[in-house]
């Protein structure tokens, strides 16, 4: 998965939604997907990933993508997590991932939590920062993204780029590519969509994104997460249409 021709974009949809974000939570080493009744969006994970791909509810929701966040170091999942569902995932997830049920008054982590391998971006409000910080291995910068305090929603990052939502300010562009040494650029998905993690999923080497998105929104997306490639996965978009 590391070599440079592996490096691509995949253009496809999850059961005719554009916000695949809010169904996948794709880190290095691992993904959770949301269960669903069509199996096209899991299929093309199976021959694209060389990753455990788990399959699951949190709370007997498929909108996993809201509701956990992580990195190769861990993962973390909202309370609203069934044991039995915590553990499918720990049980399904490499030996060497960290799990850990977060409590807090903010519970779509997902949401409100933007993070690599190395750093990670957290609503201000969020109040188990440490929780975070020890599981995933990382520095937690608690602080908004602009005027939006869920940044996991406004964003979406890998390795080598951040992409963020159009409502920021270039000084605030500034300051976080010197704060996470990364190119930083605004941009939309979907259309004009600000709603940047939940309307894609990425990590350093692979990054789905819905058809919905404009040929200009997916060369920014390409270049900023430094993929090399486009994928279109026709048989995913079109036997959705006509289911």
């Amino acid at each position: 998965m590391e070599e440079e021709n592996k490096k691509e974009l995949y253009i496809c949809n999850f059961e005719r939604e554009k916000e695949i974000g809010a169904y996948l939570m794709l880190t290095n080493t691992y993904a959770i997907v949301g269960r669903s009744s069509n199996d096209n969006f899991i299929n093309t994970l199976r021959e694209v990933l060389d990753i455990p791909i788990i399959e699951t509810t949190i709370g007997g929701i498929n909108t996993v993508g809201l509701l956990c966040a992580g990195n190769r170091h861990g993962c973390v999942v909202s309370d609203l997590c069934t044991d039995q569902e915590l553990m499918h995932i720990r049980n399904s997830l490499p030996n060497e991932v960290a799990l850990r049920k977060v409590s807090d008054k903010i519970n779509t982590l997902g949401n409100n939590i933007l993070c690599n391998d190395h750093n990670a971006l957290i609503n201000p409000f969020f109040e188990n920062i440490k929780t975070v910080e020890e599981t995933l291995k990382v520095k937690c910068y608690a602080m908004p993204l602009g005027k939006f305090d869920n940044v996991g929603s406004y964003g979406s990052m890998n390795s080598t780029g951040l992409l963020l939502h159009t409502e920021i300010s270039k000084s605030e562009l500034e300051e976080l590519s010197e704060l996470l040494s990364m190119n930083v650029r605004p941009t939309t998905v979907n259309k004009g969509s600000n709603f940047i993690g939940s309307g894609m999923a990425t990590n350093d080497y692979v990054c789905f994104i819905s058809d919905k998105s404009t040929k200009v929104e997916i060369t920014l997306v390409k270049s900023i997460l430094n993929l090399k490639s486009t994928n279109i996965d026709k048989r995913v978009i079109i036997e959705e249409k006509l289911n």
